[in-house]
C-alpha cells in the first residue's frame, strides 16, 4: 500500500471569474481537514418490527465540513476575503489540492460557518476557519 506525505496540501478558494474558474491558493494553512462523508440514518421502526430491534435504512450523503488553520495575517487579501466570506454568507467553490496522491483535487461549493482567531503569548497569530460543504464534491 503506497503513503503518502500530507505535507503540500493546499486550500485553494475560487475566484468567481470562468469557466474555467481560477483559484487562489489560501497562504500559510497547516492543518487541513475533511470533507467529512457521512450517511444519514432514517429508522424506520415500527409497531409491526419484529422484535425489540431497530429497522433502518439508508438516506442521504452528507460531505460535511473542511476545516483548516491559517497564521492569520490580517493584512492578507485572501484572509479578509475569507472572513468577507463568513459576513457574506453566500457559497463559493473551493479546491483541496493533494500533491502525493498522484496530483488529486477536490472541488466543492462551501460557505464559510465559522473563522475563529486566536492570540498565543507563545506562538503565531492563527485562524481556524470552517467551510460547510454543500452538495457533492468532485474528485479529479
Amino acid at each position: 500500500m503506497a503513503k503518502y506525505r500530507g505535507k503540500g496540501t493546499l486550500i485553494k478558494r475560487g475566484n468567481g471569474d470562468g469557466p474555467p474558474e481560477t483559484f487562489t491558493t489560501v497562504p500559510g494553512a497547516t492543518d487541513i481537514t475533511g470533507p467529512e462523508d457521512s450517511r444519514e440514518i432514517i429508522d424506520v421502526t415500527s409497531q409491526e418490527s419484529a422484535g425489540d430491534y431497530n429497522e433502518k435504512m439508508s438516506g442521504t450523503i452528507d460531505a460535511g465540513n473542511c476545516t483548516f488553520t491559517v497564521f492569520w495575517d490580517p493584512a492578507n487579501a485572501v484572509h479578509a476575503a475569507l472572513y468577507a466570506d463568513l459576513t457574506g454568507g453566500a457559497a463559493r467553490s473551493y479546491q483541496l489540492y493533494f500533491p502525493d496522491a498522484g496530483h488529486k483535487t477536490c472541488t466543492f461549493e462551501g460557505f464559510v460557518s465559522s473563522f475563529k482567531r486566536t492570540g498565543n503569548v507563545k506562538g503565531m497569530l492563527t485562524a481556524d476557519v470552517v467551510l460547510t460543504i454543500t452538495g457533492a464534491p468532485s474528485w479529479v
